[in-house]
């Protein structure tokens, strides 16, 4: 495999200046109200942005030494994204949200046989997709799918040193490192950004529109950020 280092890294650094403006334009929001549900919404909204930041920071600074502690963090971002929608949704309900925040417990679902278990990514991925449809047709359909440059069970190896790692690392004049070719780095940073655009997507129409806050300005540094990023995943 081949890996342009100075192609990720020119790539990564635009990635980044734009998440960055992202999360300052969100960090400078007033929310008059803060209630249990948006507190916790928002504060997995904002850590699924800043996770996306540092997964464009990593590669910026060498692709190939921080490539993999990068890819370690799509799944967190991933996970808080579809976390923050679904406890903003009315699928949440207030019991559900307070047990979550006093004791970390997730809420239970049924699942394929009638038991209940701690929900998957698969559950808060369908209420997202759903969230989203309402919100806007261009992010409706399987749009979802493209945070997910990986497998879930990828995702999850990334973090706790999974069988992924070994197709992922190469070993070249008898030494290791991570080999993964640039297009797939640049296909990873793509699903970041996008991924970062759908949480400010739904800060814009749920959040900060039920908070009164002047939705017009988000919506305009929303629409401009996901130009640059629905052709890109």
């Amino acid at each position: 495999m081949s890996l342009d280092t100075l192609k990720v890294q020119r790539a990564s650094a635009k990635t980044r200046i734009l998440i960055q403006s992202l999360r300052l334009f969100i960090s400078a929001m007033r929310f008059p109200e803060r209630t249990p549900r948006r507190q916790l919404a928002m504060t997995l909204l904002m850590a699924s942005i800043e996770h996306a930041e540092g997964v464009a920071f990593l590669m910026e600074h060498g692709p190939r030494y921080y490539g993999m502690p990068a890819c370690a963090l799509v799944r967190p971002q991933v996970e808080c994204l579809l976390r923050g929608i679904f406890f903003n949704s009315a699928e949440a309900t207030s019991e559900e949200v307070d047990q979550f925040v006093e004791s970390d417990e997730l809420p239970q679902r049924l699942d394929a046989n009638g038991k209940k278990r701690d929900f998957s990514l698969s559950y808060p991925e369908g209420v997202a997709t759903r969230e989203l449809g309402d919100i806007s047709a261009q992010l409706s359909g399987d749009r979802l799918n493209r945070l997910f440059p990986f497998r879930p069970r990828e995702l999850h190896g990334f973090v706790h040193g999974g069988a992924i790692l070994v197709r992922r690392y190469g070993i070249d004049d008898a030494t290791i490192g991570f080999n993964v070719h640039d297009d797939d780095l640049l296909v990873l940073l793509g699903s970041c950004g996008l991924a970062a655009g759908y949480a400010m997507t739904y800060i814009a129409a749920r959040i900060a529109k039920d908070a009164g806050e002047e939705p017009a300005p988000l919506r305009h540094a929303h629409d401009a950020f996901l130009s640059e990023f629905l052709d890109r995943a």
